[in-house]
């Protein structure tokens, strides 16, 4: 009977990391919503976010779409990655997975702000794909953080290390595929509004 309880035990902490990572993921989406609702009145920044869509690429600036892509989701992933590195560390990851998908959430619910109905298929052209990739490639890599941290064995290190690597290959592919798709998305979200 003593054996099946501790069991049990590490599989129920396993359970409340999980709805803790849930509850973060949740309330960023929820405060992002929240944040850019409130934010409806201030002018100066709409006509900021109706400029990230209406002006046209040129097709020069695909290194510089590259690289500033590489950057925003490198940094991310980069904070995510070292924050799961202990638990002193731990809340620097939580907050930067807050603040990424915060930051989605806030930008989705400012183009549904902006053009109504069509700003959903507006944010899905400009940022969806390589959004899910990203919230996907986070989630992964700050659970992944979390199990490390708490778990406490430094053994494990090298196995955590390989998100580097894998997270890498997938931010390279992403940050590829945004900086070459991103001109026709933004055309399509052009001729959309």
């Amino acid at each position: 009977m003593k054996k099946n309880c501790s069991v049990n035990v590490p599989q129920e902490r396993n359970l409340y990391r999980e709805l803790l990572y849930i509850l973060f993921f949740i309330g960023a989406i929820v405060c992002g919503c929240i944040y850019s609702v409130s934010m409806r009145e201030n002018d100066i920044l709409l006509f900021t976010i109706n400029q990230y869509i209406t002006v046209e690429y040129d097709k020069a600036e695909i290194l510089n779409l590259f690289k500033n892509s590489l950057i925003t989701y490198g940094l991310s992933f980069i904070i995510i990655f070292i924050g799961g590195l202990n638990k002193v560390l731990l809340p620097l990851s939580i907050l930067g997975f807050f603040y990424t998908v915060f930051s989605y959430s806030f930008t989705m619910t400012c183009f549904l702000l902006l053009y109504g109905a069509k700003g959903i298929l507006v944010g899905f052209l400009v940022m969806g794909i390589q959004a899910m990739i990203i919230i996907s490639l986070l989630i992964d890599v700050g659970y992944q953080g979390l199990q490390f941290s708490l778990s406490e064995n430094v053994k494990d290190i090298k196995s955590y290390a390989q998100n580097l690597t894998k997270g890498g290959v997938i931010l390279i592919v992403v940050s590829t595929i945004d900086s070459l798709l991103q001109p026709l998305m933004h055309y399509l979200a052009l001729n959309i509004i």
